[in-house]
């Protein structure tokens, strides 16, 4: 029996050798962990949310399938949050899929004393990311995909714009986004208590006080703009396609629900399009050729809105996406060059 662990976490591996005896589900055994296919790489030091592995074996039924383990660090308050949060997620929809809209992927099983959660998926499904980055190339894309998920996100957010998902809507967070929050007094504060590495980003943000305005024109905006449920956390690492769709129409299943929140459906459109954008300025994660990237966002947008986005929602979303290009910013600093910075610049600042 062969698995292929990409990551673990601290204790997980004890967690799963009990629970494969609990479930009837082999995930990991004993003698597994001398077998040469049996490949672990640790992350103690990592700075990821999740401690996370994937592990492919058969299934009991003649079937391999893959197994996406999450377990939430549990000293971290905020931590804890978001999985309640994903729990609850998948509590309420798994068992009522909203129709025409993404894949759910199937909770296997959950234990809230250790905050792990297992998920099963079909043993094709790859990340977009990982996706792009096989089939990069100067050619255009086999599989079309941005319509698909333009199609499965419109479905989305139309079925929570529904006044009967209220009561839905109500048990999840409404907090407007960090980067629309940034302001001088956060940014002095942050200059005063921060971290060497940070002070010349911020420094940049101080020299620009029309990303400021710009900001609270944004927070604005958010509170006067329909409210759906959102993913939160829209990229390519967090979209699974199937090697088994056909060309035309891939299946697409969206992970990690733990940042779902209530807001402008927007702002999902626009953490895409960020995703896209910060590819282009790592020179290791670039995946997508400039003239794609472009045509992308283009087919997203077209068909999100069947060809008719105001010059106001298109301004919009490419504002939120420069509020969350910031954000990255905020958390990575070391990764702010000029010609990134400028990028978030020209998106904040774009003007009728």
């Amino acid at each position: 029996m062969n698995y292929r662990v990409l990551l673990t976490g601290y204790n997980i591996l004890g967690y799963l050798r009990n629970q494969s005896k609990e479930s009837g589900v082999s995930l990991i055994k004993l003698s597994s962990l001398n077998n040469s296919n049996f490949e672990v790489q640790e992350n103690f030091s990592g700075k990821t949310r999740n401690n996370t592995l994937l592990v492919t074996c058969p299934d009991g039924a003649g079937n391999t399938c893959q197994y996406f383990i999450k377990q939430c660090p549990s000293w971290e308050e905020n931590f804890y949050f978001t999985f309640n949060t994903e729990r609850f997620f998948f509590d309420t929809f798994t068992e009522n899929p909203v129709e025409g809209a993404f894949l759910l992927p199937k909770r296997l099983c959950i234990d809230s004393s250790l905050l792990v959660t297992v998920f099963v998926f079909d043993n094709t499904s790859k990340s977009l990311y990982n996706f792009l980055l096989q089939t990069a190339s100067n050619k255009p894309r086999v599989f079309n995909f941005p319509q698909i998920l333009a199609e499965n996100l419109r479905a989305w957010h139309q079925h929570f714009l529904q006044k009967n998902n209220d009561s839905v809507l109500a048990k999840f967070d409404k907090s407007i986004p960090f980067p629309l929050n940034i302001d001088n007094n956060l940014i002095n504060v942050a200059s005063y208590h921060g971290d060497e590495n940070k002070q010349d980003f911020l420094a940049l943000l101080q020299d620009s006080p029309d990303v400021i305005k710009s900001l609270g024109a944004l927070r604005k905006s958010w509170l006067e703009r329909p409210q759906t449920l959102l993913h939160g956390d829209l990229k390519p690492s967090n979209i699974l396609i199937s090697a088994s769709s056909s060309e035309a129409n891939p299946i697409l299943t969206l992970i990690d629900w733990e940042m779902a929140l209530v807001g402008d459906p927007l702002w999902d459109l626009a953490s895409f399009i960020a995703s896209l954008v910060l590819m282009k300025f790592k020179p290791l994660m670039v995946v997508l050729i400039q003239q794609e990237c472009d045509d992308c966002i283009e087919q997203l947008l077209t068909h999100y809105f069947n060809n008719s986005i105001s010059i106001y929602e298109k301004e919009l979303i490419f504002k939120y996406a420069g509020a969350i290009l910031l954000q990255h910013l905020w958390v990575n600093p070391s990764e702010c060059t000029p010609d990134l910075f400028k990028q978030v610049v020209d998106f904040l600042t774009l003007s009728s």
